[in-house]
């Protein structure tokens, strides 16, 4: 009986940039691992040659699009989960691949079939 118990529950994480525009902890958690999916696949811009597929912001027109559920998975696994950034830069490329396949396919059977 002399056993340490385990907690069961993760540590609480810091939101400070996500607090204040999120209506529960939950989406200020959730956009936190967004941000920093972000942030890595910006730095990483030369390792994921079609980051864009995950991630596309135009300061030209104010557009964004984003993949949230990717990005705040490999968000997850940098900051919760601790992977190191090469392992999520590699996964992110591997997600942006799986992403614009999945859009050329997409293109293929509403265009390509009736050429075919």
């Amino acid at each position: 009986m002399t056993e340490k118990k385990r907690k069961r529950s993760r540590p609480k994480l810091p939101t400070p940039i996500t607090e204040d525009y999120a209506s529960s902890r939950r989406q200020a958690v959730n956009a936190m691992y967004m941000y920093e999916a972000v942030d890595l696949i910006k730095a990483a811009a030369a390792e994921i040659p079609n980051g864009d597929a995950l991630w596309f912001a135009d300061d030209r027109t104010r557009t964004a699009a984003s993949k949230n559920g990717v990005l705040e998975q490999i968000g997850r696994m940098r900051v919760q989960d601790g992977f190191p950034d090469g392992d999520c830069i590699y996964i992110a490329d591997l997600a942006a691949r799986a992403v614009d396949m999945l859009r050329r396919m997409a293109a293929y059977e509403t265009k390509g079939a009736a050429n075919d």
